[in-house]
């Protein structure tokens, strides 16, 4: 979990939750390159001390934007924005309780960077760009774990790919991470723990029962490359990397659940499928 406060004069802090239980930290947004502070971190015992001592002093909070998790954040020319995942859905728990979540609503956190000075400002078509990158739909088209790799087959890490980038930080393949860029920052300060990898396409679950009625879970998990993707009026064939236009990655398991919860039998078959690796065209 994380919130984003928004001070009295503008500036940001944000309170991550650590991820291996209690315990908060508060990290500043620089308010002249949106960066984060990483040396000005500090740690609290709980989410609740660090609102309250990020709340104290002269410049109040005037905005407080809870969250599930943080996405990550840009700054280009003047203007910031954080990407927090709202509210999601466990659509899947795989084998050893790694719950899956598919975020079924984000927004963005937009800051004024005030410091910022004004050679830098964003313009006319920059700053349409800009908008343009946070009208990107993330609802119910992507997903995340934090408590598993989920960038890479069930149970193994990150390799490469001929198309993309080898393995992230964390042992994530960077090809099937959509927020790499908005990272960045995160895993530049020593944070990318607390920031999410997320994956754009589907984690399902279902309970099934075989022959027998013995009981079994069944998933499918699927997940999009980055490398080369569009509409297939923008992305053909193979790009300079060998890379498939909209490749993606299929993986769909079947385990039968032991008394002991540590313990499974699991089989999986993992298949990719993209365009056509031909250049082509319409008349």
């Amino acid at each position: 979990a994380c919130v984003v406060l928004v001070r009295q004069s503008g500036r940001a802090a944000l309170v991550l939750a650590s991820p291996r239980g209690a315990g908060a930290t508060v990290v500043e947004v620089c308010p002249k390159t949106g960066a984060l502070l990483a040396g000005e971190r500090r740690a609290f015992e709980s989410v609740e001390a660090a609102e309250r001592a990020v709340g104290a002093g002269l410049d109040g909070v005037k905005a407080r934007h809870p969250a599930r998790a943080c996405l990550g954040i840009v700054a280009l020319g003047g203007h910031a924005a954080i990407l927090l995942a709202s509210r999601t859905r466990v659509g899947l728990v795989l084998p050893g309780g790694h719950a899956v979540e598919t975020v079924t609503e984000s927004q963005w956190v937009r800051l004024s960077l005030s410091q910022c000075p004004v050679e830098q400002m964003l313009l006319g078509d920059e700053l349409k760009n800009f908008e343009t990158l946070l009208d990107f739909p993330v609802d119910a088209a992507h997903f995340f774990c934090e408590t598993l790799d989920v960038t890479s087959p069930f149970p193994g890490r990150a390799g490469g790919h001929a198309g993309g980038p080898a393995g992230g930080p964390a042992g994530h393949n960077r090809e099937f991470v959509w927020n790499d860029w908005l990272r960045h920052a995160f895993v530049e300060a020593g944070l990318g723990e607390h920031c999410q990898a997320l994956v754009q396409g589907l984690a399902e679950s279902r309970k099934v029962r075989d022959a027998e009625e013995r009981p079994m879970g069944m998933a499918l998990v699927a997940r999009r490359s980055r490398i080369h993707s569009g509409t297939r009026y923008l992305a053909r064939g193979l790009n300079d990397g060998a890379g498939c236009a909209n490749e993606v990655e299929c993986e769909l398991l079947l385990w039968v659940p032991e008394e002991d919860p540590r313990r499974f039998r699991v089989a999986s078959c993992v298949f990719r499928r993209g365009s056509v690796p031909v250049w082509w065209g319409v008349e």
